[in-house]
Parts: C-alpha cells; structure tokens; sequence
C-alpha cells in the first residue's frame, strides 16, 4: 500500500459512477503504463460493491484487479483510507473558511498534493509518492538524513547571536540569565 490519492471528485451528490471514472483515470494514469497483471482495491461495503463500478472491475482486464472488502474478504480494516480521509477533513478542510464550491475544488486539490507529498509515519517517513515511485525504505538511510538534519540545525543555530546559551553535545549551557520582563517584545 502506497497511502496515496490517485484520483478524486467533488460532487454533490453521491454516485458509483464517479467511483468508476476515478478507478478508469487511476488504471489509465498510474497501472497500465507500468504493465501491472494484478492488483488489489480495498474497500468497505459501500456502492463500489454494486453496479457499474462492480460491473467494471470484475469484467476488466489488464491489470486484473481483485476487490477485497475490508472485514469481509479480507480480516483486516481500510484504517488507511479511513486514516487519510480523517486527515483531510480535520488537518486541511475544517479549518479553512471555503464559501463556494470551486473554492472547496481548489483547496481539495491543494491539499491533496500536500497529502501525497508529506512523509507519513506509517511508511516510515516516506512520502506517499515516494512509495508509489518504488522507493524503498532504509534505516541506514533515514538515520544519515536525521543527521544530517541536526548537524544543520546545529550550525544554523551557532550563527545565531541572539542565544542565552549554547547547545552543544546534547546539553544546553546557560551563558547569562535573562530577565524575561525587560526583554522588548
């Protein structure tokens, strides 16, 4: 699992068909110019189970793609999709005051790029396009990063002369105190 959004639509109305224009622009743009034979879409119970969507998967050729319902044919939850779904609505939308619907549009689409290009826990600090990309995952490799980051840090904050302290060898060494109160704001 890559943890990314492939394909979206804003509607307002809910319909299988735009689940089916969705799979067709994933399978056209991301499974068959890598000459996928197989793969598996996890979803829950909802309408992608019935009609055309059904119809489409289960007649398709080229990748073959095999429809597992969370909880149902397979023992585990859609808890990713669920996960990302949860993370748009509270960390990109419900903070954002969106009075119209091209509006809605324009942010979706940002913060669906935000998504995809933001490093997730679950996968190991990549980025969802990462993954898709075929990125691996390496300890070795994010430690040097992580290194790397902090020996950076570390010089960028030593050029700084604005300090109190410094930090160095992982402890903070007080240089002078200063009054917080006759510090101009």
């Amino acid at each position: 699992m890559t943890g990314n959004i492939l394909a979206s639509q804003l509607s307002t109305e809910r319909k299988a068909s735009y689940t089916l224009e969705n799979l067709a622009r994933v399978k056209a743009k991301f499974l068959v110019p890598v000459k996928m034979s197989q793969c598996m879409l996890l979803t829950d119970d909802g309408s992608e189970k019935h009609g055309v969507a059904h119809q489409w998967i289960k007649n398709g050729d080229h990748p073959k793609i095999d429809h597992a319902i969370a909880q149902a044919d397979i023992h585990y939850s859609n808890s990713m999709i669920e996960a990302a779904n949860k993370q748009l609505k509270y960390r990109f939308l419900y903070h954002q005051n969106i009075n119209d619907f091209s509006k809605l549009g324009e942010y979706l689409t940002k913060a669906i790029i935000d998504f995809n290009h933001r490093p997730h826990g679950v996968l190991n600090g990549l980025t969802p396009i990462e993954v898709l990309q075929g990125k691996i995952y390496s300890k070795e490799a994010q430690h040097n990063l992580l290194s790397l980051a902090k020996q950076t840090r570390i010089r960028e904050n030593q050029k700084l002369k604005c300090c109190v302290g410094t930090f160095s060898k992982g402890k903070f060494t007080f240089l002078k105190k200063v009054n917080m109160n006759s510090v101009a704001t």
